[in-house]
C-alpha cells in the first residue's frame, strides 16, 4: 500500500493496527487503545483498513520467521546434544523430535516436487 493510500486510515485505526499487532491477542490490543471488536472488524471491511493490517501483519511474521530460521543451527545442535544425554527419557523425545521433523521435511519436498511437475504440466497444455 502506498504512503498515500496509507494515509487515509484515521490516526485512531492507525493506532488500532499497532495495538493489537504488539497485543498477545486482539482483545488485549484493543482495550490499550479503547476500541471495541465491534469497530475493529467494521474496520477490517474497509479495503484499505484491512491491506494495512495485513501488510503490517505479514511484516511482522516475515520478521519472526527470520528469527526462527536464524535459531535454526543452534536448535539442531541443541538436539544432537539431548541425543547424547545420559537420561533416556530425554534422548528418546530428541530422537522424537529429529525424526518427526526429518519426516516433515520429506514430505514438503515431495509436495514440492508434485507441484513443480503439475506447474510444468499445465505450462504444456
Amino acid at each position: 500500500m502506498s504512503d498515500e493510500k496509507r494515509q487515509n486510515l484515521t490516526p485512531q485505526q492507525s493506532k488500532v493496527i499497532s495495538a493489537v499487532l504488539s497485543a498477545r491477542n486482539i482483545t488485549e490490543g484493543l482495550k490499550k487503545v479503547k476500541v471495541s471488536r465491534d469497530t475493529f472488524y467494521r474496520w477490517l471491511e474497509d479495503t484499505l483498513f484491512k491491506e494495512e493490517y495485513n501488510r503490517q501483519r505479514s511484516l511482522l511474521i516475515e520478521i519472526a520467521f527470520d528469527e526462527l530460521k536464524a535459531a535454526t543451527g543452534e536448535a539442531a545442535k541443541a538436539l544432537r546434544e539431548l541425543l547424547g544425554s545420559q537420561n533416556e527419557g530425554i534422548r528418546l523425545k530428541a530422537a522424537g523430535v529429529v525424526l518427526d521433523n526429518v519426516v516433515k521435511f520429506k514430505e514438503i519436498e515431495d509436495l514440492e516436487a508434485r507441484v513443480v511437475k503439475l506447474e510444468k504440466s499445465l505450462e504444456n497444455d
